[in-house]
């Protein structure tokens, strides 16, 4: 149960704040949704950056001294953004926290592969942890002030720390990988492709949805039970079902969903409209996430590497959903923007079915001479 402990406090870390971001941003500091958007983008370019870099590291030299540094600059940083004023100053401190987080978890994941852990049960304590966070976060934002959730992150994280201690070594294969590893993202490029695409849209909707929310007249508890209710969701997908699937069919699955999740998005009136609309977003990413997890562990033997990629292609949907989001819902509407991101995840579909229609097609009988021949003798 450690490595089930370290991933769901790390994520009650994360988003015990995440959410309630940018409303801190708009109400304390007075940021409008652009603004919002740099700061989102920032995050996920330092995110990129990290998860990029400690992913190789992690197959060239070993796993767990990165959960250590990981999770240690996590707890300083995320603390830290309880003490901005102003947006240069949040600015610094959510670039520090993106390149923190994106320490330890390729070589997470990696450990849990080389363990014989099932990956989708693994992930479901993730999807809990970002619920319990979620809900943590936002009834000590209403009961006391929004910057206690960043401090209640801090400390999340050191408590994930504890059970690194004592966490038995599986250091796996340590490989030479080139700093530009082509060949892992060749042969995984169209899972990565249809990932970027529909995760772009969604982080371009996360950049404005608790904005979103408060105008749907959602108070910050409600937007944390709103957001509990697709983590445990999440939960119930990923640990009772998903292990039980290709991961090429997990995939097909998540994306489709998405798309229909997205769109009726757009159709809410009210806050709860959106709490079944939960139930259907957390089997999208349920199928998706522990699909895509489960590909580049399977196919690679790279698999810190291949994670890591997997984890700077979730990163750069961090900059491109923060770039559409806040440039889409302040120029036009916030509503925009949750049709813009229906329409990339009808893109990302029809993109991996495409993919998935030629795999299948080789492996039909090749019609030709040859077959006619043998067609023939058998008739004989």
């Amino acid at each position: 149960m450690r490595v089930n402990s370290i991933i769901f406090f790390a994520n009650s870390a994360i988003f015990s704040s995440w959410f309630f971001l940018p409303i801190f941003a708009e109400g304390d500091l007075g940021l409008n949704e652009f603004d919002i958007g740099v700061l989102f983008m920032v995050y996920g370019i330092t995110l990129f950056l990290s998860n990029y870099l400690f992913g190789i590291l992690s197959d060239r030299i070993g796993r767990k001294r990165f959960l250590y540094i990981g999770l240690v600059c996590s707890s300083v940083t995320f603390g830290l953004q309880a003490g901005a004023w102003d947006l240069w100053s949040l600015l610094i401190i959510r670039a520090l926290a993106g390149f923190s987080i994106g320490i330890y978890p390729a070589a997470l994941i990696a450990y849990v592969y080389e363990a014989n852990r099932q990956m989708g049960k693994f992930s479901s304590f993730g999807s809990i942890g970002f619920g319990f966070g979620a809900l943590a976060g936002g009834i000590v934002a209403d009961v006391t002030d929004i910057r206690y959730a960043f401090l209640i992150s801090s400390g999340l994280f050191i408590v994930s720390l504890f059970f690194v201690i004592g966490l038995p070594p599986i250091e796996g294969t340590r490989f030479k990988i080139p700093f530009f590893p082509v060949e892992v993202i060749r042969k995984n490029k169209m899972v990565y492709a249809s990932f970027l695409l529909r995760h772009s849209g969604a982080h371009a909707i996360w950049v404005i949805f608790p904005l979103y929310l408060q105008d749907l007249g959602a108070s910050l508890t409600e937007i944390g039970i709103i957001t509990f209710t697709n983590a445990a969701s999440q939960f119930l997908f990923m640990y009772f079902l998903t292990d039980r699937y290709p991961s090429r069919h997990l995939v097909t699955m998540g994306l489709i969903l998405s798309a229909i999740t997205f769109y009726l998005f757009f159709a809410a009136t009210i806050w709860w409209h959106l709490l079944p609309m939960q139930v259907i977003l957390a089997a999208s990413w349920s199928c998706l996430y522990v699909g895509s997890l489960k590909y580049v562990t399977e196919q690679n033997i790279e698999r810190a590497t291949a994670t890591g990629m997997l984890n700077s292609i979730m990163s750069m949907c961090v900059i491109f959903g923060a770039i559409m989001g806040g440039s889409i819902s302040f120029y036009y509407s916030k509503g925009a923007t949750l049709v813009a991101a229906a329409v990339l995840s009808t893109i990302s579909a029809i993109l991996w079915l495409t993919f998935e229609f030629r795999e299948w097609r080789t492996f039909l009988p090749k019609r030709g001479k040859g077959s006619d021949i043998s067609s023939s003798a058998i008739h004989k």
